[in-house]
């Protein structure tokens, strides 16, 4: 988490620590441009509130947005933190309908990944506002997500081949019309 260049990322001692780390589960990364609120480290994905940690890609319309935090007697820097509390606080099944509905409201454009601790799951949700793409390392070991599937050919090393500073290099799942990205 952090307002930087995500090239940058791959050289911090502390993603390098986490990438060797056996007892990860998930790296949730999001390349921000910013939409609502400023860029700083607050305003930067993923949001952590309680058990959930999750990102947003979109923008809510100002209906959605208000409705949120007035559900949730708080004001955020973003549309996307709002979000991540209201799942957090009062579960999806909740806060997903808010995101279509109000007086005038159209929901805006959201793609949603969020962790659930207690749970222990991880999720994802979007609206046909916003793509959400995924590929399965050849193991299925494995489980890579983007909201644009080109992202992930860059995660995994397929179009350079020189990887992303991890030293790794992830062969992908193929199926039997060679796809190896899926929406």
């Amino acid at each position: 988490k952090g307002a930087l260049n995500p090239i940058d990322l791959f050289d911090m001692p502390k993603f390098k620590s986490a990438l060797n780390a056996y007892q990860s589960k998930v790296f949730l990364g999001h390349n921000r441009a910013a939409t609502k609120g400023f860029v700083n480290n607050v305003n930067a994905h993923p949001y952590e509130v309680d058990h959930i940690v999750g990102a947003h890609n979109g923008t809510l319309d100002s209906v959605s947005y208000a409705d949120l935090e007035k559900l949730l007697d708080e004001k955020f820097g973003t549309d996307s933190h709002a979000i991540i509390a209201g799942i957090a606080k009062f579960g999806v099944e909740e806060i997903i309908p808010m995101l279509r509905s109000g007086a005038g409201a159209t929901g805006g454009a959201w793609s949603l990944v969020w962790m659930d601790r207690e749970q222990n799951t991880l999720n994802f949700l979007r609206n046909d506002q916003r793509p959400m793409w995924y590929a399965y390392s050849e193991d299925f070991k494995k489980l890579f997500w983007a909201s644009e599937w080109p992202m992930i050919e860059v995660a995994t090393a397929l179009s350079t081949g020189t990887g992303t500073g991890t030293g790794k290099e992830y062969k992908l799942y193929h199926n039997d019309k060679h796809y190896c990205y899926f929406s």
